[in-house]
């Protein structure tokens, strides 16, 4: 089932994603003001939109957004169809080191006179650039803008090209460079997904302890009160008992059931309490930019000696120029 606040919360986040000024002015209204290229799109600049019926008709000069209204239509086909992957081209030298049959030899463990370079040839390699906002929610709210590099051959991630020196970049290539194909986006994104967990982790965990302390507290004042509403009705189920009459029996069962309830009311609020504290990750995409990086895809010949039962005689590596190194 849909409900306004998925709409609200759909529009809201789309428009800040695409640089909009976005700001909550009252319950289920937002007001939106967005740039010259979705002002194309959408027909204007300022934006008020409410998402609930009564908000709408109570907000002067509001579009009330809801399924099948033409503004709505117009946003989504902007999100499915005009947000788009950008590319960007790096050029580098076009000669190979001298020390790079020492470096190969190094990457796949073998000796120098045990492997011989084939063939090299240059081609565009894409690295893809998933740019995340991770929202830390505990009692609180923390932000984040995390990214991570992907190479589009092997699924590995490259965080080196994050810390490398300024690089120029054009949307065009300079260079008429054969491009090797990428793997499915869906691979390439959930190796990007793994790394957040690693990455979010030490601030997770710092976050927590960081709440450690209010958590204690909360669930020291809880249990604190819920202790004295035992001892109460323990007190008075020890009167009860001591009363030997039907009257009394009957109130004691009474009482005996409502002291149950008391330590599993007690014993929820405590859930609920560390639920509240427990701090978990929300994780929006933000940006795609796939980046196409010259590399020397290097075919390798080994020696016989030198291979495992079953190694295939020829190998492929690549040298890339940008991180200086030889890789998989």
């Amino acid at each position: 089932m849909a409900y306004p606040q998925h709409l609200e919360s759909f529009v809201r986040e789309y428009l800040t994603a695409r640089g909009a000024v976005v700001e909550r002015t009252d319950y289920a209204v937002i007001d939106a003001v967005v740039d010259a290229q979705l002002e194309k799109q959408l027909g204007k600049e300022n934006w008020r939109f409410a998402f609930d019926y009564d908000a709408a008709m109570e907000t002067s000069g509001s579009e009330f957004i809801t399924y099948g209204n033409a503004v709505l239509e117009k946003i989504v086909a902007t999100a499915v169809a005009g947000h788009k992957c950008s590319v960007r081209y790096c050029s580098s030298a076009a000669t190979l080191p001298a020390s790079l049959h020492d470096q190969v030899a190094e990457q796949i463990k073998l000796k120098k006179s045990e492997v011989e370079i084939a063939a090299a040839k240059r081609y565009f390699s894409p690295v893809y650039k998933f740019k995340f906002k991770i929202a830390y929610l505990g009692d609180d709210r923390e932000e984040q803008l995390v990214s991570s590099w992907v190479d589009g051959l092997s699924a590995r991630v490259r965080d080196e090209y994050e810390g490398m020196p300024h690089m120029f970049y054009d949307d065009q290539s300079e260079e008429l460079l054969p491009a090797l194909k990428p793997l499915a986006p869906d691979l390439l994104m959930q190796s990007a997904l793994n790394e957040l967990d690693t990455l979010t982790q030490p601030r997770r965990k710092l976050i927590q302890e960081q709440q450690r302390h209010a958590l204690e507290q909360d669930v020291a004042r809880t249990q604190a009160y819920f202790s004295s509403m035992v001892r109460e009705h323990e007190a008075k189920i020890a009167k009860s008992m001591s009363v030997n009459d039907a009257g009394s029996s009957e109130q004691t069962a009474l009482l005996k059931t409502k002291l149950e309830s008391i330590k599993s009311q007690c014993t929820h609020h405590i859930r609920d309490i560390e639920q509240k504290y427990q701090v978990r990750c929300e994780v929006q995409l933000m940006d795609v930019v796939l980046y196409m990086f010259p590399r020397w895809r290097l075919k390798l010949t080994l020696a016989a000696r030198a291979r495992k039962a079953e190694q295939s005689a020829e190998q492929i590596l690549f040298w890339d120029p940008l991180l200086r190194k030889v890789i998989v």
